[in-house]
């Protein structure tokens, strides 16, 4: 097949143009430390009044303990959804005896829009699948690097989420995500292809943040979020 140097340029072009469309500029980026004048605090350590059980209306019923939150019963969600965003977590494994190991300790996630889990877990001197190990995208993106700290001690995820894009009901690009662990960048603007384990499918609208209880009781606290305007 013979392309004349008008439909090579275009190609290239378009090319380059899908190209640009995964990049995301360094001021995208949410770096450790730094917290917007304009975020949104989803959750102040007073109580959980933006937050329901996930798949209800129901309020969100995790106690309220010295300022963090316990995950418990059932996943909760923000009522409200989002697209892109810049978002903020800090989590706390609870101490567990021996006897629990892998996927069974200190087990929660992050489900951005609902549908993509970037995995909590305690996996300090823990060995688990790497795609299941905290800072994953759960079954899809094991972390660059491993750096937990110990049980009892606070550890952040500084998150970068651009949506997937649809286009007349179909979907034309997977969403992405790029994440700081505890101020080390173990995800680079990771493609997510689906949604992850037990995610929400994949639509064109917003999703909420989810956070997950998994049989054990992880705090959270200082959740604050940053819409991207697309």
């Amino acid at each position: 097949m013979r392309m004349n140097l008008k439909s090579c340029a275009c190609a290239f072009l378009t090319i380059a143009a899908l190209a640009a469309s995964f990049t995301l500029a360094a001021d995208d980026i949410l770096k450790p430390g730094v917290q917007p004048d304009h975020s949104k605090s989803l959750f102040d350590g007073k109580d959980t009044s933006d937050w329901v059980v996930f798949g209800s209306k129901d309020p969100a019923d995790w106690p309220v303990e010295d300022g963090v939150m316990v995950s418990a019963k059932h996943d909760i969600a923000t009522k409200a959804k989002f697209k892109d965003f810049q978002l903020h977590v800090e989590f706390n494994e609870p101490s567990l005896g021996p006897e629990f190991k892998g996927q069974d300790r200190g087990n929660s996630g992050v489900f951005l829009q609902g549908r993509y889990e970037l995995q909590v877990l305690d996996s300090y001197h823990n060995d688990t699948y790497a795609n299941g190990a905290c800072g994953a995208i759960y079954g899809v993106k094991a972390p660059l690097k491993m750096v937990p700290k110990p049980p009892g001690e606070w550890q952040t995820y500084d998150i970068t989420f651009h949506a997937a894009k649809f286009e007349d009901g179909k979907k034309v690009s997977n969403a992405h995500v790029t994440v700081y662990w505890n101020g080390e960048l173990v995800q680079d603007n990771t493609e997510i292809p689906h949604e992850t384990g037990s995610g929400s499918k994949e639509t064109a609208a917003g999703g909420p943040i989810r956070l997950q209880f998994h049989h054990h009781s992880v705090k959270f606290r200082n959740i604050w979020i940053v819409p991207i305007k697309g």
